[in-house]
């Protein structure tokens, strides 16, 4: 979990990170939260755990979805905050590399699907309770944060190196991936913001991560 936060903060500030990948001599634990679907199909992190009242405000069910949270960072984070937060200079085709990387890696299943029913024939879904729809959609924001990151800079030299028309710089595959990645948060934000009005409301970064492709979104389609 410290990993994870490291190298998320590395990656906004463009940091090294504290923890370096060579000093962690461990796996990755057990998920002890993956189900088996009615048709076979084993899903990580998949049960539903509910959070009494007494521990929070209300209660909420979780699909607490660590397992994916570990394999994202080791096989996605890493790399992009090693080569981004490097003293030497990224290639661009690097970046491009990268970007196929982090496309590869497939969302939470339940971020674009309805839980099916289990083997021994229970049924739940992610809309059931206000924390269980947002974590599992949070992979997806984890995903395009770490493209749009990714690209950020050259999609600015995009914007600045060929202003006329950037769709025709050097750097256009930024440009178009930034841009896109930018609108996929927005989209996110509109999406379940009805749904976790207060609670959305006390997380500044989602907000301050928003404003950032608010602008990119403005600037691509000023320029475009």
């Amino acid at each position: 979990m410290f990993s994870q936060n490291d190298k998320c903060r590395a990656c906004g500030l463009g940091l090294p990170a504290a923890l370096d990948p060579l000093s962690i001599d461990c796996k990755l634990p057990i998920d002890r939260h993956a189900v088996e679907e009615e048709d076979g199909v084993v899903v990580e992190s998949g049960e539903l755990t509910i959070m009494p009242a007494s521990l929070l405000p209300f209660p909420c069910s979780f699909f607490l979805v660590w397992q994916w949270r570990y394999r994202f960072t080791r096989d996605c984070l890493t790399p992009v905050v090693e080569s981004l937060c490097s003293a030497k200079r990224i290639k661009y085709s690097e970046v491009l590399e990268l970007d196929k990387l982090v496309r590869g890696f497939e969302p939470h299943p339940y971020s674009i699907r309805e839980a099916k029913p289990m083997h021994d024939g229970v049924c739940i879904h992610p809309q059931d309770g206000l924390m269980s729809f947002l974590l599992p959609t949070v992979t997806v924001w984890w995903k395009y944060t770490a493209i749009q990151r990714l690209h950020r800079n050259f999609f600015a030299r995009a914007l600045i190196e060929s202003a006329a028309d950037p769709r025709k710089s050097v750097y256009a595959p930024s440009f178009f991936s930034a841009f896109e990645s930018s609108k996929i948060l927005l989209k996110l934000v509109i999406l379940g913001y009805p749904k976790l009005e207060m609670f959305l409301l006390r997380l500044h970064p989602i907000w301050a991560n928003s404003l950032a492709s608010a602008v990119r979104v403005l600037f691509a389609m000023i320029e475009a």
